[in-house]
């Protein structure tokens, strides 16, 4: 299961700027099983 963290330190192991905007477009079933679902992949 993928936690926000996970996604956290994988943005910053691509150099991905963390005060930036980043918009990616994908699916869960892509991505598989993510704790919190669209709660830990969005922010405002």
């Amino acid at each position: 299961m993928h936690t926000k963290q996970d996604f956290l330190s994988q943005l910053a192991s691509l150099g991905i700027d963390p005060h930036g905007t980043l918009m990616v477009h994908s699916s869960y079933k892509a991505i598989g099983e993510v704790e919190g679902r669209g709660d830990t992949v969005s922010t405002h």
